[in-house]
């Protein structure tokens, strides 16, 4: 009965741990937030909001206007009950400020691509973020299960034997948990298919991630590379080329990350989100038409750009290779 508990909870962790966000998904300032950097000169005070159903929310989609003066006294204010949440994040004492200094960093605020460590002492060691820290919990809870069961069928049984002898076959009480022995028999091999399969999946899963990150880096380099031969100091125009393509090679890098399934909403970083995020997950804002243009707003595109990614009658997707 215990093992039965035990093994379909590691199972279950497992299989969640599959799914959770890899911390090398996200950077400080990237892949979203990075392309909100205007330098304004009047203070910032309010976020865009899109429309619901003909209701207004606020989105996380930081997309940061510049609010007249006049104008600062009548801005719009959220739902209490919204204050503080991963999906108003500005609305909370300081964060705003907090946010806007994000958003502007050029330095990541966790590891890109976590550090392989051999030493499996350091590793059986570590105990945050790690599959023992989830079931722990669920592991202890199965064993007084099983612990009472098994005291149970050593109380009411007509016969008695040891706690490491085999109960004997005759009991009536161990003939009526043959069908729970048949059941673990089952789920037992039920469960070690299902862990090793979402274990390789899990591991190939950040191969694919590692693999990507490093390509996408590689080619920027390229890219930079031959904007570097192919330009002149000290002239106007050259300038002006590597302005521009700079622009192009973070939005377009923005826009590879915001088209990516996550679970992350793209500012809740410094912890695990695994809330159903649906329209309000920055990616899909972003890509939206209302998302370029605020992008056109915060001078990260401009105007004939953002017309003719909404003209080329591609996916959101294709957006980057457009770039």
């Amino acid at each position: 009965m215990f093992a039965l508990i035990a093994a379909l909870a590691a199972c279950h962790a497992v299989h969640s741990l599959s799914f959770l966000p890899l911390p090398f998904l996200r950077v400080r300032g990237a892949p979203f937030v990075t392309t909100f950097t205007g330098a304004p000169t009047v203070p910032i005070h309010r976020l865009v909001t899109a429309p619901n159903k003909g209701k207004e929310h606020t989105t996380p989609l930081v997309l940061l206007h510049l609010v007249p003066e006049e104008q600062q006294q009548s801005s719009v204010l959220p739902n209490e009950s919204d204050m503080g949440l991963p999906s108003s994040p500005g609305w909370k004492k300081g964060r705003l400020d907090e946010l806007t200094d994000w958003a502007v960093n050029d330095r990541a605020n966790r590891p890109i691509i976590c550090e392989y460590e051999s030493n499996g002492l350091w590793l059986w060691t570590r105990w945050k973020g790690t599959v023992l820290s989830m079931i722990a919990v669920p592991v202890l809870l199965s064993m007084l299960v099983g612990f009472g069961v098994d005291v149970a069928a050593h109380s009411y049984s007509e016969y008695s034997w040891s706690v490491l002898a085999i109960p004997p076959t005759d009991d009536p009480l161990v003939v009526s948990l043959q069908g729970l022995n048949s059941l673990w028999e089952y789920q037992f091999t039920l469960c070690s298919l299902v862990l090793t399969f979402f274990t390789a999946e899990a591991y190939k899963h950040w191969r694919s991630v590692y693999y990507t990150t490093g390509a996408i880096q590689g080619r920027i380099n390229d890219i930079c590379l031959l904007v570097t031969i192919g330009s002149q100091r000290n002239n106007p125009a050259s300038q002006e080329l590597v302005v521009c393509c700079t622009r192009l090679l973070k939005t377009s890098h923005t826009f590879f990350w915001a088209a990516t399934l996550t679970h992350s909403d793209g500012v809740g970083d410094r912890r695990n989100n695994e809330a159903k995020l649906g329209k309000n997950a920055i990616g899909p804002l972003l890509l939206s038409p209302e998302g370029l243009k605020g992008l056109v707003q915060a001078g990260e595109l401009t105007m004939e750009e953002a017309d003719s990614l909404l003209n080329s009658g591609l996916p959101p997707s294709q957006y980057t290779y457009i770039l």
